[in-house]
């Protein structure tokens, strides 16, 4: 009898729990695809390769984590996501929350004319671990990352050769206060002003932070 009942628990408590999907996306294959099938708490994974978009990659407010792979000997991340110079890269702005998670990503070939070449966050405060922004640009704003009334989180980011008007890494308004956490950013240029970051309206916190040699009329490469 006391099995019987164990037993019975067991069943009603899997039946209540939901279990989340894993999805391997193989080099090359849609990414958005993968997104739109998804549920809150799926994980994308993304092998080691190149990916070509043919749209702005967008979350869709969905509380998913999209990972890609690293190099086992220096840690850079092989998953790369490139807009081919013809379109922003990622975006967030259905109210992502800091259960969006974008993990050892290689976001490059962004560009569009206004803002956000890499990434534009509207109203959403996603997590990033292990990412990098590289040759991204824009004509405005954010080469980088754009940010618009939203506070995403990042952990060992970095953030280079990235350009725009005005900060060629990010650029945050509007009451953004993202947290950059152990992130750098070298080589980035803004001819209207940091090179590196620009943040207005709002806050940056940047604990450990390294941004250094960034190309910016103004004295350094952050306002």
């Amino acid at each position: 009898p006391m099995k019987t009942i164990r037993c019975a628990v067991a069943a009603l408590a899997f039946a209540g729990s939901a279990v989340a999907d894993t999805i391997n996306v193989p080099a090359g294959g849609d990414t958005q695809a993968a997104i739109n099938g998804t549920s809150d708490g799926d994980i994308i994974l993304l092998e080691a390769g190149e990916y070509f978009p043919e749209a702005t990659i967008d979350t869709l407010g969905k509380a998913i984590s999209i990972i890609g792979t690293t190099d086992p000997k220096t840690g850079a991340p092989t998953s790369i996501i490139d807009g081919h110079e013809s379109m922003r890269v990622l975006i967030c702005q259905t109210g992502e929350t800091d259960t969006t998670v974008f993990e050892n990503l290689l976001i490059t070939g962004g560009y569009i004319s206004d803002y956000g070449g890499g990434m534009y966050n509207s109203n959403s405060s996603p997590t990033l671990t292990g990412c990098t922004f590289t040759g991204n640009s824009v004509e405005s704003d954010g080469g980088g990352m754009f940010n618009h009334n939203s506070s995403p989180t990042l952990t060992d980011c970095t953030f280079t050769d990235n350009s725009a008007f005005g900060g060629g890494g990010m650029s945050s308004y509007y009451h953004s206060s993202p947290t950059l956490i152990n992130c750098a950013s070298t080589n980035n240029s803004a001819p209207g002003g940091g090179g590196g970051m620009i943040c207005d309206g709002g806050s940056t916190k940047l604990p450990g932070r390294s941004y250094d040699s960034n190309a910016t009329d103004y004295a350094d490469g952050m306002d």
